[in-house]
């Protein structure tokens, strides 16, 4: 899967909200804009799931915390 840069996701998501589209064009960004989102959950979980202890701590969370986190289904929020 290719992975868009910050700028590409936010012009994606921008036109997807307010661009005077033909329906089946929006429904196609609006689950472009959805595969992204849950890629990106996936990915930072899984980093998340690879920290350090140290690295838990400069960020805030627990073992547990982290595998509260780690464990969700991308499809959650």
């Amino acid at each position: 899967m290719a992975t868009l840069t910050p700028t590409e996701t936010a012009m994606l998501r921008s036109f997807a909200a307010g661009a005077p589209l033909p329906v089946m064009s929006k429904v196609a960004l609006r689950m472009a804009v959805m595969a992204m989102t849950w890629s990106t959950r996936a990915r930072t979980r899984a980093a998340l799931a690879n920290l350090s202890d140290e690295a838990l701590r400069d960020v805030g969370l627990t073992r547990e915390e982290m595998r509260a986190e780690a464990n969700r289904p991308f499809w959650q929020g």
